[in-house]
């Protein structure tokens, strides 16, 4: 599955969810992405339901948090790695998107039941 990374969540009220960083000595609004959460729910120490995370899921949770760090977002066009013949010599462009196994997807939805109501019901839902 390909996941739009780069997708922002809303506020209640439908507006841009941001979030407010510092970078320095300055504070710095950020979009809160898809990529974002996934992200940061990989480095929690807990779980959806609290618990602290151990062994392997930690291994896990590192490998996904690199690959969501480099993965590119679905609906990113790039050309066609594997070209046809074309007689005007026009390049083929293909989603670029990194693809995600279902194992993957599923873990990533149980790790941001950490988060609250609204961010877990965007990303499930993006990840549906």
């Amino acid at each position: 599955m390909k996941i739009d990374l780069d997708r922002q969540l809303v506020n209640p009220d439908g507006t841009p969810a941001t979030e407010m960083i510092r970078e320095g000595d300055k504070a710095i609004e950020k979009a809160v992405t898809v990529r974002y959460v996934l992200m940061n729910a990989m480095l929690s120490q807990v779980d959806g339901e609290g618990q602290q995370i151990r062994g392997e899921d930690k291994i896990r949770r590192y490998d996904l948090w690199v690959r969501l760090k480099k993965a590119v977002a679905k609906g990113v066009m790039v050309p066609d790695p594997n070209p046809k013949a074309n007689e005007r010599g026009e390049v083929t462009m293909v989603d670029g998107g990194t693809e995600f196994e279902p194992e993957d997807i599923t873990f990533l939805r149980r790790a941001v039941l950490m988060y609250p109501v609204l961010v877990v019901g965007q990303i499930r839902e993006i990840l549906s």
